[in-house]
């Protein structure tokens, strides 16, 4: 096992944890300049929205992968994988 490697994973995943995105910034600075009730309604609306798309991409899912199979043949050739697999197995 490579152990520089790994400590730089854990060390990136550590920065990406700690580090907030943009709904957290923009509910800090909502908080910050138009008080907590609005802040409450941004936490409100970013909740609703992600929501929706994880809904928008459930649904999109269960559209797609049921035909899935029929795209593909056994061996992945035709999605141009089957020249992989050798490469792979060494």
């Amino acid at each position: 096992m490579n152990y520089h490697l790994f400590y730089a994973f854990l060390l990136i995943t550590f920065v990406l944890v700690i580090v907030p995105g943009p709904i957290v910034t923009l509910i800090i600075a909502t908080g910050a300049t138009r008080g907590i009730r609005s802040a409450l309604m941004t936490v409100l609306g970013s909740t609703i929205g992600n929501a929706l798309l994880l809904a928008c991409i459930a649904l999109g899912l269960n559209w797609i992968l049921p035909p899935f199979p029929k795209w593909i043949s056994n061996d992945g050739s035709k999605l141009g994988v089957g020249h992989q697999e050798p490469a792979g197995a060494r």
